[in-house]
């Protein structure tokens, strides 16, 4: 994606034309029914190229929920980040899940490869976390979803 230069808020600028990997972002974005952010906490914040992204948002995501799945090598588990994140996808008219899943000190936990780098109970909460978050996001998916009232609904 290309660092946001436009010269307007995407909502206040029906006319812009994006980039084509803007547009690919954008129709991925408004094509999906719900959103699963998993993402690292650098300097308590998230990446730059995760709020770069969610810049280029107008309408695309809005009314959409979305869950948070946060991880850091500190003890706060990218909490931090989390709470700018949800203010971020909010400004863009998604709603964030209530709940948010924080990893700390994932270098610990989870191998270079992904595999969990420890048999602990720890570690097997772990395992747990994006199952439980796609469940937490699968239910409000379920319940904001609009029944089809037909022609004249």
């Amino acid at each position: 994606m290309p660092f946001f230069d436009e010269p307007l808020a995407p909502l206040a600028n029906p006319d812009r034309r994006p980039s084509a990997a803007v547009r690919a972002w954008l129709t991925a974005m408004a094509a999906a029914d719900a959103y699963v952010f998993v993402t690292p906490e650098y300097n308590h914040a998230p990446p730059a190229a995760l709020k770069n992204a969610l810049d280029f948002l107008a309408t695309e995501a809005a009314g959409k929920p979305a869950s948070i799945v946060l991880y850091s090598t500190t003890a706060h588990g990218g909490a931090l980040a989390g709470q700018q994140l949800r203010l971020a996808i909010g400004k863009a008219g998604m709603l964030p899940l209530p709940k948010s899943r924080s990893l700390a000190h994932a270098d610990r936990l989870i191998g270079p490869t992904g595999e969990l780098a420890e048999q602990s109970d720890r570690a097997r909460r772990v395992a747990e976390f994006v199952p439980a978050s796609l469940h937490d996001l699968v239910a409000h998916t379920r319940a904001l979803r609009t029944p089809d009232l037909g022609p004249g609904g």
